[in-house]
């Protein structure tokens, strides 16, 4: 227990108190995956949590906090952790179960650089404390960049429509022999 606040911390403390002890995150190689962590906020106590990116891969993140309990969160890139990212996770309403804070990145977004991407939590008063908050992290991978807006079209049954569209239209609906 934390003598200076009585916070019981989680058992990631202190080791993710910084960017080089942050716990690592989206380990799927493909796909649509989600990490789900709980975790304690105790007086001055920062949790990192890091995830490797792909430029196509997307990132999704929700902090349920406790009641009462505002948060500074937000998503870096690795190599400027010490500066405030550029990615702000926004606080939801208020319920009786607490406060969801959100981002949303979604895939061939553009928003990611290809490397390590952090998300830092903390109170937003420092010597507040959170005990209890659940976090889902979830990565989106894209292994390449070839999509586009009629996907997933790769079979027969899920074909787009040629007949009439276009120059075809011309040709009274009906597609040449």
């Amino acid at each position: 227990i934390d003598a200076r606040t009585g916070c019981f911390g989680d058992g990631r403390d202190p080791g993710d108190d910084g960017v080089a002890g942050a716990t690592a995150a989206g380990r799927a190689v493909a796909g649509r995956s989600t990490d789900s962590f709980e975790g304690d906020l105790c007086r001055g106590d920062v949790d990192w949590y890091c995830v490797e990116l792909g430029p196509e891969d997307g990132l999704s993140a929700v902090v349920v906090a406790p009641p009462g309990c505002a948060l500074d969160a937000d998503l870096r890139d690795r190599l400027l952790a010490d500066r405030p990212g550029p990615y702000r996770l926004e606080a939801g309403a208020s319920t009786p179960a607490g406060t969801a804070w959100r981002f949303d990145g979604p895939p061939a977004s553009g928003l990611f650089g290809a490397g390590t991407w952090c998300l830092r939590l903390a109170a937003a008063e420092a010597e507040a404390v959170c005990e209890g908050y659940q976090l889902d992290l979830t990565v989106d991978r894209r292994l390449d960049a070839c999509t586009d807006g009629a996907e997933p079209n790769d079979g027969v049954a899920a074909a787009t429509v040629l007949d009439g569209e276009g120059p075809l239209a011309d040709l009274e609906g009906r597609l040449p022999a």
